[in-house]
C-alpha cells in the first residue's frame, strides 16, 4: 500500500512538472506552427493520467458490481448447461500485452530524438500514458468480446438442443433466463463505462486530428521522422476509436438479435411438428 502510494505520488509530481513545462512553451514560447501542434499533442497526452482516474473513480463501484453480476451469470450458466463458461483468449492477449509494452517503451524514446520538446526525463510519463490509452481500449474490447462470445455459445447450445429435440420447457426457461442476464450485463457495461469511453473517444479524436495537422505540416516540410511519429499516433488513436465503437456495437447486436432469432426458429420448428401431427 505504501509503495503504491509512493509510486502514485511520484508519478503525479512528474506529470505536474511535464504539464507545466509543456504549457509554458505553448503559451509563452515563440514556436512555429508545427511545433505548436506537437505541443498541443503533448499536452493532451499529459492530461490523460489526471482525467482518467477522475472519471474512473465514480464508476468504480458500478464496475465492481458488474464483475459480481458476471460471476452470478457464470454460476447460472453452469447450473443451466451443466458446464462452466469458458472464455479463454490467453495467447492473443499475451501477444497484445507484449506489443503494447514494446510500443510504450520504444515510442517515447523515438519521440525524444524527433521532438525538441520531449526531454528524456518525460519518458516514464509518456510510457505510462501510452499504456493507459491502449489499456482502456483493450479492456473495453475484452469485456465486449466476452459478451459476444457468451452470446455465441448460448446460440450454439440453443441450436444444438433444438436439433437434438431436447428443448424441454425447463431448458427453454433456463436459456431465456441466461439471455436476459446477458442483456442486462451488456446494458450495465454501457451504463458503467459510458462516460469513461466517451472521454476516451473525445481524447483520441482530438489526438488524431492534431496529429493529422502535424502530419500534413511535416510532409510539406519533408521532415520524415516527424511523419513517422505523427502517423504512428494517428494509427493508435484511430485504432482505439474503432475498438470502442465497433466492439460495443457488436456486443449490442449479438445480444439483441441472437436470442430472438433462436427463439423464433424454435417456435417455427414446433409449429411445423404440430402441423404434421394433424
Amino acid at each position: 500500500m505504501l509503495a503504491a502510494c509512493a509510486v502514485a505520488a511520484s508519478l503525479a509530481v512528474l506529470i505536474a512538472f511535464c504539464l507545466r513545462a509543456t504549457l509554458t512553451r505553448l503559451l509563452y514560447g515563440r514556436e512555429e506552427f508545427l511545433e505548436r501542434v506537437i505541443l498541443v499533442l503533448h499536452a493532451l497526452y499529459e492530461t490523460m493520467p489526471l482525467s482518467v482516474p477522475a472519471l474512473h473513480w465514480p464508476a468504480a463501484a458500478s464496475l465492481a458490481q458488474y464483475f459480481n453480476d458476471w460471476t452470478a451469470l457464470q454460476l447460472s450458466w453452469q447450473s443451466v448447461t451443466g458446464e462452466p463458461l469458458r472464455l479463454t483468449h490467453k495467447p492473443s492477449r499475451a501477444w497484445a500485452a507484449g506489443g503494447t509494452l514494446v510500443y510504450a517503451v520504444a515510442s517515447p524514446f523515438y519521440h525524444v530524438r524527433v521532438s525538441p520538446h520531449l526531454f528524456a526525463w518525460k519518458v516514464p510519463v509518456y510510457s505510462f500514458c501510452v499504456c493507459l490509452a491502449i489499456a482502456q481500449g483493450a479492456l473495453w474490447r475484452a469485456l465486449n468480446r466476452e459478451v459476444v462470445a457468451t452470446a455465441r455459445g448460448l446460440r450454439a447450445l440453443f441450436r444444438q438442443r433444438r436439433v437434438a429435440g431436447a428443448l424441454t420447457g425447463d431448458a427453454v426457461r433456463g436459456q431465456c433466463m441466461l439471455w436476459l442476464r446477458l442483456r442486462r450485463q451488456a446494458q450495465a457495461l454501457g451504463d458503467t463505462w459510458g462516460g469513461v469511453m466517451l472521454h476516451s473517444l473525445l481524447l483520441m479524436a482530438m489526438m488524431s486530428m492534431t496529429s493529422c495537422f502535424g502530419l500534413l505540416s511535416a510532409l510539406q516540410r519533408r521532415m520524415w521522422r516527424r511523419v513517422v511519429s505523427t502517423a504512428a499516433t494517428i494509427t493508435i488513436a484511430t485504432s482505439i476509436i474503432d475498438w470502442i465503437c465497433s466492439e460495443g456495437d457488436h456486443a449490442v447486436r449479438s445480444v439483441r438479435h441472437g436470442g430472438r432469432a433462436e427463439g423464433s426458429r424454435a417456435c417455427a420448428q414446433d409449429d411445423v411438428k404440430l402441423a404434421r401431427s394433424f
